[in-house]
């Protein structure tokens, strides 16, 4: 196997790692599989920040860490993270050159203002 195979193929397994990870996630909150972690789009924060998601992560946590190594994902900072696993879905994103990215939705009803923040993840414009 040549070198730029090898690399290839570990990179393969973490995007299949991450996908598997965004399905599982995108389970609880009752939506749909995706083929394509940019297809993980308007996830609200609350839908996202939930017991059920840190459960999913302490189930697949050997295999997470298995490909993406618990140093990148500040897991020895774990404890002091508050809501870790954004930044877990942040550096996992940063290593498949992915943006997992948050904005914040404003909206207009009658006399008040709404506002709540979103998720999704983007193709990382240079490489």
């Amino acid at each position: 196997m040549s070198t730029l195979d090898h690399i290839n193929a570990m990179v393969k397994r973490k995007y299949d790692v991450l996908l598997k990870f965004l399905n599982k996630l995108l389970e609880n909150m009752g939506k749909n599989a995706i083929d394509d972690p940019t297809k993980f789009q308007y996830i609200k924060r609350t839908e996202l920040l939930t017991a059920e998601n840190e459960l999913v992560y302490d189930e697949m946590k050997d295999e997470i860490h298995k490909y993406f190594g618990k140093y990148n994902l500040k897991y020895a900072q774990k404890g002091t993270i508050k809501n870790y696993i954004l930044t877990l879905l942040k550096n996992m994103c940063g290593e498949l050159f992915l943006n997992f990215e948050s904005k914040t939705v404003r909206s207009r009803t009658n006399k008040s203002m709404n506002s709540y923040v979103i998720y999704e993840i983007t193709l990382q414009q240079d490489v």
